[in-house]
């Protein structure tokens, strides 16, 4: 999974209404990871990990369940490679509220009987 760049998680980080007390990346690429720690390296609480998000969220959940923990997970993946168990793991914890982004196209061609025929849409010329 990832975002859409680093700017757009440093965005996250300063739109914070309620300042959380962490916040927790995860991308597979490590040149991205890099570029988001060196423009959050003055932030506490800010962790970034390189690696499939999925295990990482499935081994963060469990710390996650405290009561006095409120917390809202964004996860934009890579095509089709979040795993139901991930979000099990998120929803498990009894706090956390999970936003996933699903790209129209993604839904169209896994949900479609006949994605072929949708190749040619968008936008004219």
């Amino acid at each position: 999974m990832r975002a859409k760049g680093p700017r757009s998680e440093l965005n996250a980080l300063h739109e914070t209404r309620a300042s959380p007390h962490r916040h927790y990346f995860f991308d597979l690429d490590e040149t991205r990871a890099e570029t988001l720690r060196a423009l959050t390296e003055e932030r506490n609480g800010v962790t970034v990990q390189v690696g499939d998000c999925n295990p990482l969220i499935r081994n963060l959940a469990p710390s996650l369940k405290a009561r006095n923990i409120r917390g809202v997970a964004f996860l934009d993946p890579y095509g089709a490679h979040m795993e139901w168990a991930t979000l099990e793991a998120l929803v498990d914890t009894g706090t956390m509220e999970v936003v996933i982004n699903f790209p129209l196209a993604m839904a169209i061609n896994r949900l479609s009987p006949a994605p072929e025929m949708f190749r040619n849409v968008g936008p004219t010329s």
